[in-house]
């Protein structure tokens, strides 16, 4: 039975994909400040985040929601944009966490879900093989089994037609003896 274990160590492909999405982070945050409060380009935060999260998993997909929270409150904290409370762009900065978070654990669930149905499907298609393998043998052993008996039939069918006249022989062969030994004896 293959259950499925997700794999603790981080392979050189998580790091590469981490460090990657790190760095598209820190652009995604100069664009951010470079454009200002026109353009919203938040969501695109997201992208790296679920990457990672993809190739990475759980842990890693929440260090890089956090990375992405961090990048997008520093663009907004070197704006210079006065916000009516202090505490807005660490609001807004938490909000996005929260959001980045939750698509985290979302992704993550979809993958571990998915991961376990390929698991499930690989251990009902490998006994499904072994139950026909076994059909297949069954099968084999069941048309033997009619060949022996049809053979063992015939056999008897045969043995049953050679005694017949061997029957017949050896009444005609006591006969003929009875018959010797009475003109013997006249």
């Amino acid at each position: 039975m293959i259950a499925h274990r997700p794999n603790k160590t981080f392979s050189g492909r998580k790091w590469g994909t981490t460090l990657l999405a790190l760095a598209v982070t820190i652009v995604l945050g100069g664009v951010d400040f470079a454009t200002g409060r026109e353009v919203v380009i938040s969501p695109l935060y997201l992208l790296p985040v679920l990457w990672v999260s993809w190739v990475a998993g759980r842990r890693a997909g929440y260090f890089m929601a956090l990375a992405s929270a961090a990048a997008w409150l520093v663009a907004d904290m070197l704006d210079h944009q006065v916000s009516l409370l202090r505490a807005t762009p660490y609001w807004n900065a938490v909000m996005l966490f929260v959001f980045f978070g939750m698509g985290v654990y979302l992704l993550t669930a979809y993958h571990d879900a998915q991961n376990f149905l390929e698991d499930t499907v690989a251990q009902r298609t490998a006994a499904l093989r072994a139950e026909m393998t076994e059909r297949k043998r069954l099968e084999a052993d069941k048309i033997r089994a009619e060949r022996l008996a049809t053979v063992g039939t015939m056999a008897a069918e045969v043995a049953h037609e050679i005694r017949n006249p061997l029957g017949a022989i050896v009444l005609n062969l006591d006969l003929i003896q009875k018959e010797i030994t009475c003109l013997a004896l006249t």
